[in-house]
Parts: structure tokens; sequence; C-alpha cells
């Protein structure tokens, strides 16, 4: 696997800028509704995107911090690497299809990302998986941009 410096891609610049964020989320047979705030921007080096996360669930700050790097040309793929407020790290294979459709690829989490073609909102849906083979339904979520 190649690994290419390269300018950033349109598909992601539509990722960048400051997003409310409404999740739903299924914990111990109850579907949850958490709201938050997610921003994209790009680092120094105009390769790397770096996503925050901001949600607050039942009295607790839940953060995520996700780096979205390491461009392969040969497969258009990018890792993602992610780390959380709960201490857990989790690092994803992602690609930004060009029917506005992103998809996050790991051994037991995944994710499909629309990116509706205004740019103004993106859904992510989550699904979770003990053994790789069955996948579950997990989080749901919307984000609206707001800057």
């Amino acid at each position: 696997m190649e690994l290419t410096p390269r300018p950033a891609p349109s598909r992601l610049n539509a990722l960048v800028g400051v997003w409310r964020s409404e999740w739903h989320v299924r914990l111990n047979g109850e579907l949850r509704t958490f709201y938050g705030i997610d921003s994209y921007e790009w680092l120094p080096n105009r390769r790397d995107l770096i996503h925050h996360t901001y949600v607050y669930m039942d009295g607790d700050d839940y953060t995520v911090l996700q780096l979205i790097s390491d461009y392969d040309a040969s497969s258009e793929t990018y890792i993602t690497r992610s780390f959380d407020s709960n201490g857990n790290t989790i690092a994803l294979t992602a690609r930004l299809r060009y029917d506005g459709v992103w998809s996050l690829e790991g051994a037991t989490q995944r994710a499909t990302v629309v990116l509706s073609n205004d740019g103004l909102w993106m859904d992510y849906r989550w699904e979770r998986s003990i053994d790789g083979i069955q996948w579950q339904s997990w989080v749901d979520i919307r984000l609206t941009k707001v800057m």
C-alpha cells in the first residue's frame, strides 16, 4: 500500500465546518436521543482532516477526536483513527464515494454516511458486531451544518 500525500480532495472539503448533531443510540434495548456539536478542519498540511465530537450523555461529556489521514491512491481509501473520552480507540478504513456516500469499515464497527447534495446535512448510520459476521443497528446521527 502506497500512502500518498496530496492536496485536499474536494470530496473531503464538504465535511469542513461546524455541525449540530442529533444522536439516536440503542442502549440496552432502549432508544435514547442526545445532542452535540461536531467540527471538521484541515490540519496545516492540508492532507489530514481532524474531526472533533462533543456530546452530553446522561450527565457526562462524551468526546471523540478522529484523524482522517493516510490516503491510499490505489484503493482510494483513508485510514481514520478515533480516540474517545472513555479510553477507546478504533481504526477504520474510509472511502468517500462519488455518489455522496461515505463508508467506514472496521472489524467490529461500520458506518455509512450520506452527505446531502447541498452540503447542509449528513446522516451517519452505525452498526456494530461482536464477531464481524452478524451486525446490529447501533447509532444513527444527523449532522446539520451551522458554519
